[in-house]
């Protein structure tokens, strides 16, 4: 059962905490499901498409992955650690005009390297209601 709240895990607030609960966490395999909700009263709607800003998609998926790192580092028994810092992002495939808004998104990411202080992951963002792929990207992070 995962305890952790986004708050109690990642430095972001307000409007900037953009993922709602980190959904699942397999410890072992390195991998985990964030969810995020964006409605129109959102500061990245975007009346004009009809939806979310699809740039966002990377915040909603580097915060998912922030998640998952640091839930695992606070089951493994470490101290809370300052938040890993974004510094690559490769691969970065947006599939939509827009991202839904009122809609719940699964952001869901594989750490593929942890060797400190870098981490990468593979990272995908779904609709939860009908699984479309909305957007993909390879993310690298520096853990302090």
């Amino acid at each position: 059962m995962i305890n952790f709240t986004p708050e109690e895990l990642l430095p972001h607030r307000g409007n900037m905490l953009l993922v709602n609960k980190l959904e699942h966490l397999d410890f072992e395999n390195a991998t985990g499901t964030a969810l995020a909700y964006l409605d129109e009263g959102s500061i990245f709607y975007d009346s004009s498409l009809g939806g979310i800003i699809p740039e966002i998609s990377i915040e909603i998926m580097a915060q998912g992955i922030g998640l998952l790192t640091c839930a695992r580092e606070r089951m493994a028994g470490l101290p809370p650690m300052e938040c890993a810092k974004l510094i690559s992002i490769k691969g970065y495939e947006v599939y939509c005009d827009a991202l839904p808004a009122g809609v719940l998104m699964r952001a869901i990411g594989k750490i593929t390297l942890e060797a400190s202080p870098i981490c990468a992951c593979e990272c995908e963002l779904y609709r939860t209601d009908t699984n479309e792929l909305l957007a993909k990207a390879e993310v690298t992070a520096y853990k302090p």
